[in-house]
């Protein structure tokens, strides 16, 4: 059975290099954390110069990889040899390198980066017995949370929940951008311990890209009090209306197409691939859409059209045209709510 990235760090600094290793898995930072784990572990210092070797599957042959592995280090102990993008490897490729795997050199460790395992050929199936797979598949989000709070814990810094999730929000699941984003985190907080929501909003580029997600869901959702909120504060930050109309204009095609698919009888995993985006957005999606007549999202997308060109021409300044189809818009959602609409219109 594979070992996960996330125990395979753990558990690096007290044990034995391994004479393999087989890394696989959509997060390819905790690959890369594995690596260099190996190389810090195996290569100290300046012995790296003369006994590492990196190289794609793609550019090199077999014997090369083989003949590689057999020669013994140079001023060290061991040699380190990593093969990337063994994704196009097939069975006889494995099975060419059989013979080296049956009887490594001690001195080496040999990586290889690449594509699921096929636990029916020998290859793998010598590499898993000395728990050398190692799988680092996308986490989860109980498990990013969890990471973010080790991470920040080996910093000296703890975050509270809002926090928590504001930055999982901003940053996305994807190990890569969450520890750059920590990193700016930890030296932004300074001597306090304690990471709050006002920090991450504080730091965080794409907290605006949130908001105006939560505003044009505020749009579909026909939530008045909410869309002219997020639009004002939108706004207030400076956020170029031209860009702000582009968002709108993309969610409402979506939410079009989706229409368009379901008519003909698509199946949500069909919409999902076609839409090409992740199954809880095309959730959202469709379940917005049946919100809509189709008729009326064909009127909302040419009232988004006009408002293009009023800013463009510049007719009336950019905030009050965003205003103004915020208002049609809620007013296309729901005919009945004038009244609360007229109130959250004038208040802005």
């Amino acid at each position: 059975m594979a070992v996960s990235g996330s125990n395979f760090l753990r558990g690096l600094k007290g044990s034995t290099l391994l004479p393999f290793y087989y890394f696989y898995g959509e997060e390819d930072f905790l690959i890369e954390k594995g690596i260099t784990g190996i190389l810090d572990k195996a290569l100290p210092g300046s012995a790296r110069e003369f006994n590492l070797d990196k190289c794609y599957a793609e550019d090199v042959n077999i014997s090369f990889i083989i003949d590689t592995a057999k020669t013994l280090p140079v001023f060290s102990s061991k040699r380190v040899i990593i093969v990337k993008g063994c994704e196009i490897f097939k069975s006889d490729h494995y099975n060419m390198l059989l013979p080296y795997i049956e009887d490594p050199s001690p001195s080496t460790v040999l990586v290889f980066v690449g594509g699921k395992c096929d636990m029916r050929n020998r290859f793998f199936k010598i590499i898993d017995g000395v728990k050398g797979l190692i799988e680092c598949p996308a986490l989860q989000r109980r498990e990013v949370a969890s990471w973010v709070r080790k991470e920040l814990k080996g910093l000296g810094k703890e975050i509270n929940d809002p926090a928590l999730q504001l930055l999982i929000e901003s940053a996305g699941r994807g190990l890569r951008g969450l520890s750059s984003e920590i990193d700016k985190l930890a030296i932004f907080a300074g001597d306090r311990t304690l990471i709050d929501e006002g920090d991450i909003e504080m730091l965080s580029p794409k907290m605006r890209v949130v908001g105006m997600f939560e505003y044009i869901d505020a749009l579909a959702d026909a939530d008045t009090e909410k869309a002219f909120k997020m639009l004002s504060r939108l706004v207030e930050e400076g956020e170029p209306p031209l860009k702000i109309l582009v968002f709108i204009a993309r969610h409402f095609r979506i939410l079009l197409t989706v229409k368009f698919l379901e008519r003909k009888r698509c199946l949500p995993n069909e919409i999902t691939k076609k839409l090409r985006l992740p199954h809880y957005l095309v959730k959202r999606y469709i379940q917005q859409s049946r919100g809509f007549a189709e008729q009326t999202l064909f009127s909302i997308y040419t009232k988004i059209f006009s408002s293009d060109g009023e800013i463009k021409k510049g007719l009336m300044p950019p905030s009050e045209v965003l205003k103004n189809l915020t208002l049609e818009l809620l007013l296309t959602s729901n005919p009945k709510g004038y009244a609360p609409l007229y109130n959250s219109y004038m208040s802005w």
